[in-house]
């Protein structure tokens, strides 16, 4: 018999891919393949968040991170090796550990504005450190050569220097800037200039590339608190100004105390200290506004330092502040709040990154300038009063700068989410939603407020939109405040400070709501509800950040999906549906299917209650079945498996086995020719490519050694041409195949590489694609031959590259050269074992006798697949004497096998 052969992939035209995007296509389609449980959310074409069920587990969390990155970076566009380890993070005291990482490439650090790019991996302790969340901010860099630097650190800093007078510069350091445009090698450094009252600092990104040495961007690391309009009055008590609210006598905990000439001590959380000594005379001591965590510094006057004769025990009760005047009461309050804050951190994420070791932190009071407070990325500074606004060192406001201090340290960006989360923690401490009370001079006035219906996504300024943040937080503590009237903080807090090393970028995304539902989870699976998915959703949904819908059924193919089909039809694949939070309507299970067009509904075979058996269809051979899966509710809702689909679906071939008609990998001499037309210089050959230079790609693509490369000498490359590249004769009789290769390029603007096909020998040819030398590095293609031409006997593929006019210098490469077919069978659409090598030689010794005719009539009555494949020589569905009567016509004979099926 005659094997036909079809398309292994059908495409509807050439399709070449950069190898980058390419890869983490293929990646990112495998993973769902292996964990269909597992979502994505995108940010545009990247993927930013992975979530479901235990993505992977390991011994310890980051041997459970280092296996997801070896095995599933690709799907990110980026490699294992480019992933450097950064620290581990307990969150919610040890139910979770984040292992971070930050992204390299060719050796430097990725960089955006203010943050590195990189990837944060979640485990959970109590499923064996399995993985429940991918946080990503990476960049598929992949195949992307930077240009090499042409400057160097000095002299890019001397280039913004001469733009920026009065800066004084950090060290530079090299980085791939990938904020805006294209990835760029650049120098970052940041430049500071004035004094605090009008301080300047700025993170420069410079073109490393460029001699001219232009600045690719210029982010500022001042985060001011937002001041919009005029403000006049008084603060409120409690939650306003110094101005408006009465003094409280407060303990300031963890001071710094020491005897003069003596030993130091830190007070407790009370303000309670003991200092060591061992005399009893009288000894004088001090007590300035300074303490283990935080140091202020008093920028009206001189700092302040209390002191005391005290003769051993003493007491030593210090008074700070006992003339309750503004410079004093400023850095009082500065620091009594910026310990409030840190301590409120530590208690629900005491693994908080940085904060639970840093010491004495600057907080800079009495700035002489007005109506603003800032950080700097090193400290927290706050203005006296005047203009009509009070003195900002004061509750929320030391909370809000605070915020940004721990955006920061969890390697966030600022943008909205740096301004939200500092909105966010004076929300949290003050249990009000009201921010900054007499900042505009009237009590009753907030600076900004939680109580807002800001939506998802904004487009305002970075304070403004940050309120959708403190919005969706506020609305969720309203709701908890019904459910857990007696622990709603807690809860919030718990939620709030540790999703923030979760976060990535710069910008408040239903991504947050995510990370609030897998933090707040129980069960490994927020598909199914987490315990206080109902408040989280009721409060980030009017925000337009509503979470991901519940699972109301879950869709399993506990056999796995089929590879192939039967063009004939009837294969099956077990179903199984699982009630998850809705109610399956029985029998209500559809197939969906398409070659092309749209889908085509039938019903699945219900096997018993909630167990469904997909028949497919038949498909003509070499068809690509396009297929999902539905099931109702019993309220209408529709499931589908995938869950995103039709826009997504499953994909199957419709054939009875593949065929690799040729796998070169230029190892061997296996038939190609080279002609060349009008060339100079720089023809096709084989060889383990030179790699110097500009003298074509370092190494073949596939990693066997040896490709077909033009010009393999240093500084040989194509002058004039074309040079042409011809296969060997591919018999492809009554077929079609898929083509796929991977090829190099570069030279000149008006260079090409130009791939053709033949089905007559090379007498005549069609164009598959013209590659202009814009796609550097390999690339890999693929395509369908029946595309552009007739399957024939004679099919060949030719590469032609050429440098006309001679002006450039031009290298192209060719690897990874593969035809694969699709075995059709018979016309009855099977395989015959053994093949037959004669019409009739059942047994395939290439004789046509009665040893075949006695092979059929021992079948007869079979309904074996395979029996039926071998001996049911008429097609008609049965193995019986009309069968052997045929076998026994063709005794003696044996011509060319062919198919006597319809």
């Amino acid at each position: 018999m005659r094997a036909l052969f079809c398309l292994l992939v059908l495409c509807s035209s050439v399709a070449p891919v950069a190898q980058a995007g390419r890869v983490a296509e293929r990646a990112a389609q495998r993973f769902q393949q292996e964990l269909p449980a597992a979502r994505f959310y995108k940010t545009g074409s990247r993927i930013t968040r992975v979530y479901g069920p235990s993505m992977g587990s390991g011994r310890t969390p980051r041997d459970a991170a280092d296996a997801f990155i070896e095995n599933h970076s690709e799907m990110f566009g980026v490699l294992p090796a480019d992933l450097r380890f950064k620290r581990s993070i307990e969150l919610m005291y040890g139910k979770f550990t984040a292992v971070q990482y930050d992204q390299l490439h060719e050796g430097v650090e990725v960089r955006l504005p203010d943050y590195s790019a990189g990837i944060t991996i979640l485990t959970r302790a109590d499923v064996g450190n399995g993985i429940v969340l991918i946080s990503a901010d990476l960049y598929d860099l992949l195949g992307v050569r930077l240009d090499a630097p042409v400057i160097n650190g000095d002299q890019a800093v001397a280039s913004v220097a001469t733009q920026s007078a009065g800066f004084a510069f950090t060290a530079p350091q090299l980085a791939v800037f990938a904020g805006t445009g294209e990835p760029t090698l650049a120098y970052r450094f940041v430049g500071e200039r004035g004094d605090l009252a009008s301080q300047e600092k700025y993170e420069f990104f410079v073109d490393a590339a460029k001699l001219d040495a232009p600045i690719l961007h210029r982010e500022s690391l001042i985060y001011h608190i937002d001041i919009e309009g005029n403000t006049s009055g008084w603060a409120t008590q409690g939650l306003g100004s110094d101005q408006c609210a009465p003094d409280g006598f407060e303990a300031m905990p963890y001071t710094s105390v020491n005897i003069q000439s003596g030993n130091t001590a830190f007070a407790d959380e009370a303000g309670d200290f003991v200092i060591s000594h061992g005399g009893t005379d009288a000894v004088t001591v001090e007590s300035p506004v300074r303490g283990r965590y935080f140091r202020v510094f008093n920028q009206a006057e001189s700092d302040t330092v209390l002191q005391m004769d005290v003769t051993p025990p003493g007491p030593a009760n210090f008074e700070h502040d006992a003339e309750q005047v503004e410079f004093k009461r400023a850095e009082v309050n500065a620091y009594i709040e910026s310990n409030v804050i840190r301590d409120y951190t530590l208690r629900y994420n005491p693994d908080f990154p940085v904060i639970r070791d840093q010491t004495e932190f600057t907080v800079n009071v009495n700035i002489d300038s007005s109506c603003n407070a800032f950080y700097n990325g090193s400290s927290i500074n706050f203005y006296r009063s005047g203009g009509s606004c009070p003195n900002t060192a004061y509750g929320t406001i030391v909370h809000h700068e605070y915020g940004h201090h721990l955006v920061n340290t969890a390697g966030s960006g600022q943008g909205q989410y740096g301004e939200g989360s500092g909105d966010v923690v004076g929300v949290l401490i003050m249990d009000d939603p009201r921010l900054a009370l007499g900042f505009f001079g009237n009590c009753d006035t907030p600076l900004r407020t939680a109580e807002n219906f800001r939506e998802y996504p904004c487009s305002g300024s970075i304070h403004d939109c940050g309120q959708l943040l403190s919005g969706c937080v506020w609305d969720t503590r309203n709701e908890l405040i019904v459910t857990e009237p007696d622990n709603y903080r807690d809860i919030l807090g718990l939620l709030w400070f540790n999703s923030m090393p979760l976060h990535r970028g710069n910008l408040i995304t239903p991504q947050i709501t995510i990370d609030f539902l897998i933090l707040d989870d129980d069960d490994d699976d927020i598909g199914n509800g987490t315990p206080h998915y109902e408040e989280i959703a009721a409060g980030f949904g009017p925000h337009n950040m509503a979470p991901p819908p519940l699972v109301l059924l879950s869709i399993r193919f506990p056999e796995g999906r089929p590879q192939m089909i039967a063009p004939t039809g009837g294969d099956r694949v077990r179903v199984e549906v699982e009630e998850v939070v809705g109610q399956a309507e029985p029998g209500s299970g559809k197939l969906h299917y398409s070659t092309g067009g749209d889908f085509i509904e039938i019903p699945m075979e219900e096997i018993e209650e909630n167990v469904y058996d997909i028949v497919f269809p038949p498909v003509e051979c070499g068809a690509t079945l396009q297929y999902f899966v539905s099931v109702e509710t019993t309220q209408g809702q529709r499931v589908t498996e995938p869950e995103d689909a039709p826009e997504a679906f499953f994909t199957t071939l419709a054939a009875v086995g593949t065929e690799v008609a040729i796998d070169d990998d230029f190892e061997t001499d296996t038939g190609w020719t080279v002609v060349n037309e009008n060339l100079d210089d720089g023809a096709w050959e084989r060889g383990v490519p030179f790699g110097e230079g500009d003298a074509g790609p370092d190494a073949d693509f596939d990693g066997s050694g040896q490709c077909y490369v033009t010009g393999n000498r240093l500084f040989q490359d194509i002058d004039g041409g074309p040079t042409r590249l011809i296969s060997p004769t591919i018999d492809l009789t009554d077929a079609d195949a898929t083509v796929k290769y991977a090829r190099w390029f570069r030279g000149g603007s008006s260079d090409l590489l130009v791939v053709e096909v033949s089905n007559d020998g090379g007498s005549s040819w069609v164009t598959v694609e013209e590659v202009s030398p814009d796609a550097e590095g390999w690339v890999e293609v693929e395509f369908r031959l029946g595309d552009f031409i007739a399957p024939s006997a004679d099919v060949a593929v030719r590469f032609s590259a050429s440098d006309d006019p001679n002006n450039s210098f031009t290298e192209a490469a060719l690897d990874a050269f593969e035809v694969i077919a699709l075995l059709c069978g018979g016309g009855d659409g099977c395989i015959r074992e053994p093949e037959w090598q004669c019409d009739g030689d059942v047994d395939g010794d290439g004789q046509v006798n009665p040893v075949d005719s006695g092979l059929v009539q021992a079948a007869f009555g079979s309904t074996d697949e395979q029996d039926v494949c071998n001996y049911d020589v008429d097609c008609d569905g049965q193995i019986n004497p009309v069968d052997s009567g045929i076998v026994q016509s063709l005794f003696g004979t044996c011509e060319a096998p062919r198919d006597f099926c319809p």
